[in-house]
C-alpha cells in the first residue's frame, strides 16, 4: 500500500484553524523539523510559513494564523515535500557510520521515491488497453483555450458555443453547489430557469465524477425543482449541478444593438433588475434621457412643495399626537361651538366674565388689602372656587418690568402662569403705566403666587371666596 504523502480535508467553518497531518511520516527525533518537510494549500493556493500557518510538531497539526481568513468548505490540503537538493548526510572518507546518519540518507530517497508515487497515481496516466489518457476521476484545469482542431477544448469554449458567441462575454451556464453530509438526497435547485424540466438537462458530478440522469438522479416536475440522488451524497463530498439557460441566436458587436433590434413590448418589469439588496428604488431619467436606479425623495418631484403648501389643513391626514406649534399663535380663530371645540380669547374672557358675574352673586365677605410677598403662595382651602383681584405698584424706576401670578395644585405639581402684569414708573418708562391690575380664578385646594426678579414692586390683592 501506498505510504500518505498528503492528507486533504474541508474546512467546518470560519473558525475551524486546525488540522491534522499525523497521517504523513516524518522525521521524528532528528534535525529535521516538520516545518522543513510540509506545504499547506488553500483551495490549491500554496501558504506560507509564519504568515499564514505554524507547524505544531509535538500534536501534528498545522494550525492557521488568526489573522488568515477561510470560509467554510475550503479544502485544505498538507502535503510533504522532501527536498533532495543537499543530502541530508554527507559522508566523509575513513569516518565512523551511524545507524542513525544511514537511516537519514536512505530515507531521505524513500520520502522523495512516495511523493513520487503518489504524484503518479493522481496524475493522467495513459490507459494502454483502450489506447487513451485516463484522469482517474478528475477534472483537468487551467488549460488555455483551443485553437485548432485537434486541441483540447475547455469548459468555457464549450459554454461559449451552447450561448451562441464566441467569446466569455455572455454567462448562460447555471450553477448550484452542495456539501453531502451522508443522509442528504434531495436538494433544491433555487431560481431555476423556466425551461428547466427535465434530469436530462443537468450536467450532475460527485466529486468531479459525473452522474447519470435518471440512473443516478431525477429531477421533480413541479416547482421549486428539486433534485434527488439515488444515494445519499456522501460526507464532505461536493455535489456540483449545471444547466445551460437559453441560447443567443444572433451575434451583435457592442454598439450596434438599435431599437429596432428590440421588439415592442419586448422588456417587461420583470426583465428589469439592478441588483439584489436595492429595494424601493426607481428608474430616474436624466436630462440625456439616460436612466439610473435610485431611492428618490421630494427634491426630485419639481412642484413638490407648492403641491404641499396649497393644501388645506382639513385635506391632510388627522393627527395622532400631539401637535407643537413652536410657541406661535393661533390667529383668526372661529368661537368653538361643541365641548371639544378650540376656544379663541375673547370667547374665553366673555365666558370668565360671565361666570364672575353669575359666580358671585353668592359669596362669602372679600378679604381686602392682603400685601403679597414675592415668591410666597396663599392657599385656596375652601371647597369652592376663589377669586382674586390684584393690584400692582411699581416703586423703582423702570423701563418696563413683568410679574407673573401663578396657580398649582397644593399636594404637589408645578407652577403655571395664569396672567402676567407688566409696570414701569418715571421717564424711563415709555409707554407702560406705573400701576397695572390682573383678575384670575384660584380652583379648590390650589395656590397662587406671584413671581418675578429683584424688580421692587407692591402687590395688593382681595380674595373673594364662593360660598
Amino acid at each position: 500500500m501506498a505510504a500518505t504523502t498528503e492528507v486533504s480535508r474541508l474546512a467546518a467553518s470560519g473558525s475551524d484553524k486546525t488540522y491534522s497531518y499525523a497521517a504523513i511520516a516524518t522525521w521524528d527525533g532528528t534535525t529535521i523539523a516538520d516545518a522543513d518537510l510540509l506545504q499547506v494549500y488553500d483551495n490549491g493556493t500554496l501558504l506560507t510559513l509564519t504568515t499564514h500557518y505554524t507547524v505544531d510538531d509535538v500534536n501534528e497539526n498545522i494550525v492557521l494564523v488568526d489573522a488568515y481568513t477561510i470560509s467554510t468548505n475550503d479544502r485544505i490540503t498538507i502535503k510533504r515535500v522532501t527536498d533532495i537538493t543537499t543530502p541530508y548526510v554527507d559522508f566523509v572518507n575513513n569516518s565512523s557510520i551511524e545507524s542513525s546518519d544511514l537511516d537519514l540518507a536512505i530515507g531521505q530517497n524513500r520520502f522523495k521515491l512516495q511523493e513520487i508515487e503518489t504524484a503518479t497515481n493522481n496524475s493522467l496516466q495513459y490507459d494502454i488497453v483502450n489506447n487513451c489518457w485516463d484522469g482517474l476521476g478528475y477534472k483537468a484545469c487551467n488549460f488555455a483555450s483551443a485553437t485548432t482542431n485537434n486541441d483540447l477544448v475547455t469548459y468555457g469554449q464549450v459554454q461559449n458555443l451552447l450561448a451562441g458567441v464566441n467569446t466569455a462575454d455572455i454567462d448562460n451556464i447555471v450553477r448550484w453547489s452542495f456539501v453531502g453530509d451522508g443522509s442528504t438526497s434531495s436538494f433544491t435547485l433555487t431560481s431555476a430557469p423556466p425551461g428547466l424540466s427535465s434530469a436530462d438537462q443537468l450536467v450532475v458530478t460527485v466529486d468531479g465524477v459525473v452522474q447519470a440522469p435518471t440512473t443516478n438522479y431525477t429531477l421533480s416536475s413541479t416547482l421549486p425543482r428539486t433534485l434527488t440522488t439515488t444515494s445519499a451524497v456522501p460526507t464532505g463530498k461536493i455535489l456540483q449541478v449545471f444547466t445551460v439557460q437559453g441560447i443567443v441566436s444572433s451575434i451583435f458587436d457592442e454598439g450596434t444593438v438599435t431599437t429596432t433590434a428590440i421588439v415592442d413590448d419586448a422588456v417587461t418589469l420583470d426583465k428589469i433588475n439592478i441588483g439584489v439588496g436595492v429595494a424601493d428604488r426607481f428608474l430616474v431619467f436624466d436630462i440625456n434621457g439616460d436612466p439610473t436606479g435610485r431611492v428618490i425623495d421630494h427634491t426630485d418631484i419639481p412642484d413638490f412643495d407648492t403641491g404641499v403648501q396649497t393644501n388645506r389643513l382639513d385635506q391632510l391626514a388627522v393627527p395622532t399626537a400631539n401637535i407643537s406649534v413652536n410657541s406661535n399663535k393661533i390667529t383668526d380663530l372661529v368661537a368653538g361651538s361643541l365641548p371639544t371645540d378650540a376656544v379663541n380669547k375673547g370667547q374665553m374672557e366673555a365666558a370668565i366674565a360671565t361666570s364672575i358675574a353669575t359666580g358671585l352673586q353668592d359669596v362669602e365677605a372679600p378679604i381686602t388689602g392682603i400685601n403679597l410677598t414675592r415668591n410666597t403662595a396663599r392657599s385656596n382651602s375652601g371647597s369652592t372656587f376663589m377669586h382674586v383681584a390684584a393690584t400692582v405698584e411699581a416703586t423703582v424706576n423702570s423701563s418696563g418690568y413683568t410679574i407673573q401670578f401663578q396657580v398649582k395644585p397644593t399636594a404637589s405639581g408645578s407652577w403655571e402662569t395664569v396672567q402676567e402684569v407688566t409696570v414701569a414708573l418715571g421717564i424711563s418708562g415709555g409707554a407702560y403705566s406705573p400701576t397695572g391690575t390682573a383678575s384670575f380664578m384660584v380652583p379648590s385646594s390650589y395656590d397662587y403666587r406671584y413671581t418675578s426678579s429683584s424688580f421692587s414692586a407692591t402687590v395688593t390683592v382681595t380674595e373673594t371666596q364662593a360660598s
